[in-house]
C-alpha cells in the first residue's frame, strides 16, 4: 500500500498511513515534502499529526491567520512563539488589551494534542501475513 501511494504521489493518504502505523520519521519527511511543494494544507495536517505546535503557529502566520496563530501558541503555553503574531496584530491595530487577551491555561496541565503512538501496532506484519495467505492459500 505504501509503495502504491508513493508511486501515485498520493501524499495525503501516505501521511495518514504513516500516522496510523506510528512512523514519525517518515511523517516528518512528508512535512518537508509539503513545504517544498508549497502545500499549506499538507503542511498543516502533517504538523498536526506530529503534534508540532510551533510548526502550526508558523504555518498559520504564513497563511495570514495571525489571530489563530496567536491563540494556538498561547493555548499551548508557547508564549515566545505566540509573541510573534501578537506583535504583528498590535502593529495592525487589531489586537485587544492584555487583560482581554489572556488565554486560560489547561486545567490538567497536559498538552492539548497528543500524537506519536502507533494506532495499529504490528501493521506491516499483519499485512504480510494476509498477502501470504492470499497467494498461497489458507493453512
Amino acid at each position: 500500500m505504501e509503495y502504491a501511494y508513493q508511486r501515485t504521489k498520493n501524499f495525503e493518504r501516505l501521511s495518514f498511513l504513516y500516522l496510523i502505523t506510528g512512523n514519525m520519521d517518515k511523517l516528518s519527511k512528508m512535512l518537508r515534502i509539503a513545504e517544498m511543494k508549497n502545500d499549506v494544507m499538507g503542511q498543516f495536517h502533517n504538523a498536526m499529526y506530529l503534534g508540532d505546535v510551533g510548526e502550526h503557529v508558523k504555518i498559520l502566520e504564513n497563511a495570514g491567520q495571525l489571530p489563530l496563530a496567536y491563540v494556538t501558541g498561547s493555548s499551548h503555553g508557547l508564549t515566545e512563539v505566540a509573541a510573534r503574531p501578537a506583535a504583528e496584530l498590535e502593529q495592525k491595530g487589531i489586537f485587544f488589551t492584555s487583560r482581554e487577551s489572556t488565554i486560560p491555561s489547561d486545567a490538567t496541565g497536559t498538552p492539548l494534542v497528543r500524537w506519536g503512538l502507533a494506532i495499529v501496532e504490528g501493521y506491516e506484519r499483519h499485512l504480510r501475513r494476509g498477502i501470504r495467505h492470499c497467494w498461497e492459500g489458507r493453512r
